[in-house]
């Protein structure tokens, strides 16, 4: 499955460069100009607002979270509506202030659900449309509904659709904050801290809490998660695994009770010896995360949800940039040396987090922080000598 899954990836990549020539014809075709003007609409006149986000990846979901809840907050009054790919992503909006979620379903196959989509949403004229991120889908959708302004990351191809467009200067290289320039631009104001986590009912953090009793051992100091998926050349092998797993039980007196999450492409345990957990409640399943002791995991859909939930995470980045791509949170390791894991330094860390009180709801991140620490590379070592015990 997972090998399915990385060539339809590839092949979709190969499309969009194929036919990145055909775009601006493509967008003029469809572009409403309709009401819109090259001003911006003032602060008080801004009555609703389009967030459009089309995207199938949990963390690119996830890292649209910044940029929604520093819309609601320059705009308490707005009325905010976004637009999603899929059904189960508009649940990482919960209690954050959206009032409207739709979803487009943009693909070949639900064409006629998205044109039915557009067609109710044209009825309306909104605002301002905002685009995170400029990509080709987000860019035909906003060209074909009605608002007084749209705004976007500047791209030269599409530039016609939008009345503003923004150059970012990239301050914040992180993929979840850089958009946070395209707000600071309508404002003429600078962004002083930001919350990229989700807002978790106290059912689901009580729920996180009681699932968290139930896999601890007695005796057993720490309660540490791990997920071993990953996409394409991102994945870790299983001897990784199994000597990092040990690297880290040597790295402490304290005895550490090891729970891997299961997915559907991951549907048998490392080892039989340690505990696993399975949800298909992506909610639940953070605030479990969050009540570990820390979560390990590659760079993927999983690590972003468990720093999106508060936990302290330990992302394993072999092929991506941290500083692009890395966990946030203050309590957080990006560790781009995979093969050198200082594990008596993270377990150190871990153990000062649990004597912190529990302030997850407040929450706010220096703007200026790109990221959690990141334990930088040095000389990579073959698989087989990765980790000594």
């Amino acid at each position: 499955m997972l090998v399915i899954k990385d060539f339809l990836r590839k092949f979709d990549k190969w499309r969009r460069v194929k036919m990145s020539g055909l775009e601006p014809g493509f967008y003029h075709l469809f572009n409403n100009k309709n009401d819109l003007q090259d001003t911006l609409v003032s602060e008080e006149d801004i009555k609703s607002i389009l967030i459009i986000r089309n995207n199938k990846r949990i963390g690119n979901v996830l890292f649209m979270i910044p940029f929604v809840r520093q819309v609601r907050k320059d705009y308490p009054n707005a009325k905010i509506t976004l637009m999603l790919n899929e059904k189960w992503q508009g649940q990482f909006f919960d209690n954050i202030g959206v009032d409207n979620i739709f979803y487009s379903e943009l693909s070949f196959v639900k064409i006629l659900s998205t044109l039915k989509l557009i067609l109710k949403l044209k009825k309306e004229t909104f605002s301002m449309i905002l685009l995170p991120n400029s990509s080709a889908g987000d860019t035909v959708l906003a060209a074909m509904l009605r608002s007084k302004n749209k705004i976007s990351p500047y791209n030269e191809k599409c530039k016609g659709v939008f009345s503003h467009s923004v150059k970012l200067k990239k301050t914040r290289p992180h993929s979840a904050l850089m958009s946070l320039e395209i707000i600071e631009s309508l404002r003429d104001k600078g962004i002083s801290n930001y919350c990229h986590q989700l807002s978790f009912s106290d059912d689901e953090l009580t729920f996180g809490l009681e699932e968290k009793k139930k896999l601890d051992i007695k005796g057993r100091t720490l309660t540490i998660a791990y997920f071993r998926g990953a996409r394409g050349i991102k994945v870790l092998p299983d001897s990784y695994w199994e000597k990092l797993l040990e690297k880290f039980n040597a790295a402490t007196d304290d005895k550490i009770c090891w729970v891997e999450i299961l997915s559907p492409d991951i549907e048998e345990a490392l080892t039989c010896s340690n505990k696993s957990y399975s949800s298909t409640d992506i909610r639940l399943l953070g605030s479990v995360l969050r009540s570990c002791d820390a979560f390990i995991s590659c760079d993927t859909g999983p690590l972003h949800l468990a720093d999106a939930s508060g936990a302290t995470c330990v992302g394993l980045f072999n092929i991506t940039d941290p500083a692009e791509f890395g966990v946030l949170g203050n309590d957080c390791f990006n560790v781009t040396d995979i093969y050198n894991v200082d594990c008596k330094s993270i377990i150190s860390d871990i153990k000062d987090r649990k004597l912190k009180p529990d302030n997850y709801s407040e929450v706010l991140y220096n703007s200026k922080i790109s990221n959690g620490d990141i334990i930088s590379n040095h000389d990579e070592n073959p698989i087989e000598d990765l980790i000594s015990v």
